[in-house]
């Protein structure tokens, strides 16, 4: 398994791979800076080896999603709209419709190949490379948005 520690900013403090035959309680970053993470694995892991709770942070709230790049979806779309236009104002229609025809084969695929992380929605954690329970949720606008104001709320306390 890997996991990718967030900072209270939601940037990735630091990553680290887990070897779940024999997990560590505390990690440190690769670099020697930041403050040591203890991981919670009290009944962490269900019997069928799923994830039932951050482990960073002990939060049960977890959702999927895919890691589709939206630098690169957005990229090929700009360079689809760019050539249908060249081609359309050659009068080529049918190589225009090919161009974006490819591209949304090339998206699909992208999309269909990307690999699903399970996120926390307290701490902001990506786990990778994990078995994920079937039906787990996906992302939830209103529990997340109830997370939100929760770090808010903290965050004035300090």
């Amino acid at each position: 398994m890997k996991i990718d520690v967030k900072d209270s900013k939601g940037d990735s403090a630091f990553n680290f791979s887990v070897d779940l035959g024999a997990p560590p309680t505390v990690v440190r970053p690769d670099s020697g800076d930041g403050k040591p993470v203890t991981l919670d694995w009290d009944r962490a892991m269900d019997d069928q080896k799923y994830l039932r709770h951050c482990l960073v942070c002990g939060c049960s709230d977890m959702y999927v999603h895919k890691a589709f790049p939206q630098v690169t979806g957005f990229a090929l779309i700009i360079l689809a709209a760019v050539i249908a236009s060249v081609l359309f104002g050659f009068g080529q229609i049918l190589l225009a419709l090919i161009a974006l025809g490819v591209v949304l084969v090339i998206d699909l695929a992208i999309y269909l190949f990307a690999p699903r992380i399970l996120t926390c929605y307290r701490c902001g954690s990506d786990y990778r490379s994990i078995k994920i329970r079937p039906g787990q949720p996906k992302w939830d606008a209103a529990l997340a948005e109830r997370y939100k104001a929760q770090r808010m709320i903290e965050r004035g306390r300090r």
